[in-house]
């Protein structure tokens, strides 16, 4: 019976973040034991993303402070009491996760499964693709970017990694509505062999410390 891509997001992924090992033991067996493979990267805080987390902490503060002064001089002291509530328990946990974000990636039953999580309790699912469907899978430098040109601007790249700046970048080459997309990613041994096993013609393998 298929599945809904909450569902799929949770029981790959979220059930082992919030540490239902039971659950996430039996997506292991549901999933395929031998080719399943699951990993997840935590987003560095670096480049743009950095100064979102920056700018995040300021509006907390900034709003925090707007509020306690309009409060405590206009209305009343007990207020701000409510407002400290607030932020510690409902604003800053319902929106900190933004800028809290790790990329889960599973290959399970031939398939390509990719989702962004958000503060470890949310998941938006970003691609699932058919293994035997992408056109190559190999890491991302000079040479490889060279000769399946993606640089070009008609090839999306989707980048789900830590950093940009990582020695261990892979990418693999999808269709997404008729268009090339190049899913950017980091591999760990195992994925790569599962990869390979779906899909050996265009999965080039490499060692990677993972």
């Amino acid at each position: 019976m298929a599945i809904s891509e909450k569902e799929l997001i949770t029981r790959l992924f979220l059930s082992e973040k919030l540490k239902k090992d039971k659950d996430a033991a039996q997506s292991d067996r549901e999933f395929g034991a031998e080719n399943f493979a699951r990993l997840s990267v935590t987003k560095k805080s670096e480049g743009g993303y950095f100064w979102q987390r920056i700018g995040m902490i300021f509006a907390y503060i900034l709003s925090f402070l707007a509020i306690f002064v309009l409060f405590y001089i206009l209305i009343h002291p007990f207020i701000v009491a409510i407002q400290v509530i607030a932020y510690t328990f409902i604003i800053i946990p319902k929106t900190w996760r933004f800028v809290s974000i790790e990329y889960d990636y599973a290959i399970s039953d031939g398939e390509f499964i990719l989702a962004k999580i958000y503060g470890r309790k949310y998941g938006k699912l970003l691609i699932r693709a058919k293994i035997s469907d992408m056109t190559a899978v190999a890491p991302y430098n000079d040479e490889y970017i060279r000769k399946y040109s993606l640089d070009r601007a008609d090839t999306a790249k989707i980048c789900a990694v830590s950093s940009m700046k990582s020695r261990e970048l892979y990418f693999a080459l999808v269709k997404i509505d008729n268009a090339a997309a190049a899913i950017i990613f980091e591999p760990s041994t195992r994925s790569l062999k599962a990869l390979r096993y779906y899909n050996k013609d265009v999965v080039v393998v490499t060692a990677v410390s993972r």
